[in-house]
């Protein structure tokens, strides 16, 4: 068997090899911008296997966590944060607070200065958290009902 070297089909096969990469990577990238378009604007929507657990959709093996919108630092080293799916969750932060970079943050006034930072909390010092961690150590705040007594007690 004699193998022959056909350069020009073989530089007419990268051709086609890289176009077709190309075109992958380039699928890749609108999915994504659809999956950001439609987590924002419509997250009970976006589910392509089926699952969605603790308002985090899986798409493609991969979380894809709610975006903070509104943290406030409250007693406690406790954060109060609302999420762009509107479930409001509280992160207790005590537990961080004796490692690393987050010694920082024993000292209150530095714990106060907390914001929103594109989808996630920072402190003014720089410190910041990844939002799958914010998410995923954050506890959900199930609305408290006011008992008819109490009610009462509030017209009174």
């Amino acid at each position: 068997m004699k193998f022959e070297w056909d350069e020009q089909k073989n530089q007419s096969n990268v051709r086609q090899a890289v176009a077709n990469f190309d075109m992958l990577i380039r699928l890749e990238q609108m999915n994504a911008n659809n999956i950001h378009v439609l987590w924002n604007h419509h997250p009970d929507v976006l589910c392509t296997k089926g699952t969605v657990q603790n308002s985090a959709a899986t798409v493609k093996g991969k979380i894809m966590y709610p975006s903070v919108k509104k943290v406030i630092p409250a007693e406690d080293y406790l954060l109060s944060i609302d999420f762009d799916n509107g479930e409001k969750r509280i992160l207790d932060m005590k537990p961080y607070l004796g490692f690393g970079v987050f010694q920082k943050l024993k000292e209150r006034r530095a714990f106060n200065r907390v914001h929103v930072s594109f989808d996630t909390i920072e402190w003014e010092s720089g410190i910041d958290l990844d939002p799958e961690f914010v998410y995923s150590k954050s506890q959900r705040v199930v609305a408290q009902q006011v008992a008819p007594a109490d009610e009462e007690k509030q017209r009174g």
